[in-house]
């Protein structure tokens, strides 16, 4: 008999917390991804970093092609490819980093149930597109 009290409690709980979380006039936002990728001084700021980077990289593979042949310059060349990946995936993360901090922020203070990416909304909501922009750190 306890259990099944227990069962009801729960069940209950759950239906209540599904019923505030779904209902129809939920406020919902949008985020315009390609917006901010152009306008963002925080991803101006990755991209420098990264074209940085690549500039450094390159140089040190011209002067690895004239030092070094054979095996030695195809590990030394691995070796740069693989460190270019995980600056790569450095980056990607302080940018998604930087853009879920913004989204999380405008999505407390305005009480948002949802943040939906702008071409998967189709009617409704509201854009935060230039909050995100303005708060990316």
């Amino acid at each position: 008999m306890k259990r099944k009290i227990v069962l009801f409690l729960a069940m209950a709980l759950i239906a209540a917390l599904l019923g505030g979380c779904g209902g129809k006039n939920a406020a919902f936002g949008y985020v315009d991804i390609q917006k901010v990728v152009q306008e963002s001084a925080k991803v101006k700021e990755l991209r420098t970093q990264v074209e940085t980077k690549v500039k450094e990289m390159d140089e040190a593979a011209a002067k690895d092609k004239a030092a070094l042949a054979g095996d030695e310059l195809v590990k030394k060349q691995q070796a740069t490819e693989l460190a270019m990946k995980a600056f790569s995936n450095k980056i990607e993360e302080q940018f998604q980093t930087s853009l879920n901090t913004a989204i999380d922020e405008i999505s407390k203070e305005k009480k948002l149930g949802a943040v939906l990416a702008k071409g998967s909304v189709l009617n409704g909501g509201v854009d935060i597109t230039d909050e995100v922009i303005k708060r990316m750190k």
